[in-house]
């Protein structure tokens, strides 16, 4: 099978300030995601970090869940994450 694989683009605000992009990817069971800061958010006088588990540098920076309890994205994007139910809710095949 195939790996799932997924990228976002993250902004912020009603501006839309572009601070970087998540990536997520599934292969069978194991499961991983990243993110990295865009440049022009990392050169910008206005930058913070956006989770306290994303420092502020170039590149990719991963997370694996580290049991399966836990959540494979970073803490600032887990909270968003649908739990149990909402994952049920968004696979059931819609009634027409």
């Amino acid at each position: 099978m195939a790996p799932t694989q997924r990228k976002v683009d993250v902004a912020l605000g009603e501006a839309a300030h572009v601070l970087g992009e998540l990536s997520y990817t599934k292969e069978g069971r194991r499961e991983h995601s990243s993110f990295a800061y865009d440049t022009s958010w990392l050169s910008s006088r206005a930058r913070f970090t956006i989770s306290p588990d994303l420092a502020l540098v170039e590149g990719n920076q991963f997370r694996t869940a580290p049991s399966k309890d836990d959540f494979v994205f970073h803490f600032a994007f887990a909270d968003t994450e649908p739990d149990g139910w909402g994952c049920r809710v968004i696979a059931r095949p819609s009634k027409k």
